[in-house]
């Protein structure tokens, strides 16, 4: 038999993530973000360790069970470069919630009406 024909490689998979549980949900942060969607209002919280500000658009649950909140990332503290993204958060991990005074327009390509969405906590 001819040597190396079926040589085994190393992959570069990464190991599968283990199925997060969601966090409580944290009804103030909730109704905060409502708020502050009803207000197109930034808001400004702790996720991370990490302060955010950020543009809410739709807060909704998840198909694992997570109560979400979705919408643009106007700046992280600790990462200058990690701005102006579409980024979700996950509600139950956010600390520490409070409404700004500085509004924001929604990104015309967001879509409330994807069926994602469909169950969403707060009415825009």
């Amino acid at each position: 038999m001819a040597k190396g024909l079926f040589t085994l490689r190393p992959t570069s998979r990464k190991p599968a993530k283990t199925k997060e549980e969601p966090a409580p949900r944290n009804y103030d942060a909730e109704t905060q973000l409502c708020i502050a969607i009803r207000n197109s209002v930034l808001v400004a919280f702790r996720y991370d360790g990490e302060r955010r500000y950020f543009a809410p658009y739709v807060v909704h649950p998840t198909s694992s069970g997570k109560v979400c909140v979705f919408g643009m990332q106007i700046d992280n503290t600790l990462a200058p470069s990690d701005r102006t993204n579409p980024h979700i958060f996950e509600v139950g991990k956010i600390q520490s919630i409070i409404l700004t005074t500085n509004h924001f327009l929604t990104d015309p390509g967001f879509d409330i009406s994807l069926p994602r969405y469909r169950n969403r906590i707060c009415p825009r």
